[in-house]
């Protein structure tokens, strides 16, 4: 079969492209990843850290939802507009953990986003995140969906993930 009749549906390899993306971030980080066979709580993955007798963090884990678009354009306020399922909103602004929303962009044709070499990997475009927490519930009781922001100026980086897995040890939620 050739790469011009892929097995996986576009939404599917936007999704395996996404969590590569994000587990590349994780592990460049130093961090250990972890996912629960089920996602009933809008956790796609989580971010641990790891106790030591010297180190015992507030929180050990930060739980993330990753998404993917290719469906995006940034607004006036710097930010992505990005329409989430009604479930996932609720489930990340009420958590009594710390849990982001991530967001993975890629262009519409996936060609091009990774490219190996003898000895390098690069994936192509970026991510962001935001948190949802205390954001107001959806006054509709027949809304589906709501547009959530998400900000360019919060990149889902090595940096930024460091940063927030200091946040979440001290007992702070992003």
């Amino acid at each position: 079969m050739t790469s011009d009749h892929p097995l996986l549906h576009i939404t599917d390899q936007e999704d395996v492209f996404s969590f590569a993306y994000v587990l590349a971030v994780i592990g460049s980080a130093g961090y250990n990843y972890g996912k629960d066979y089920l996602d009933r709580d809008s956790e796609d993955l989580y971010v641990k850290h790891r106790a030591s007798r010297t180190f015992i963090p507030m929180y050990k884990r930060l739980g993330l939802q990753v998404k993917c678009t290719y469906n995006f354009k940034q607004n006036s306020n710097n930010s992505i507009p990005f329409k989430l399922a009604r479930k996932n909103y609720d489930d990340l602004r009420t958590s009594s953990e710390p849990h982001i929303l991530v967001i993975v962009t890629v262009p519409r044709e996936l060609r091009g986003c990774a490219e190996f070499g003898d000895d390098f990997l690069v994936l192509r475009n970026r991510a962001y995140w935001v948190s949802l927490k205390n954001l107001p519930p959806i006054s509709d009781d027949n809304q589906a969906n709501v547009t959530v922001y998400v900000p360019i100026g919060q990149e889902f980086t090595i940096e930024s993930l460091r940063n927030l897995m200091t946040m979440i040890a001290k007992g702070e939620k992003p």
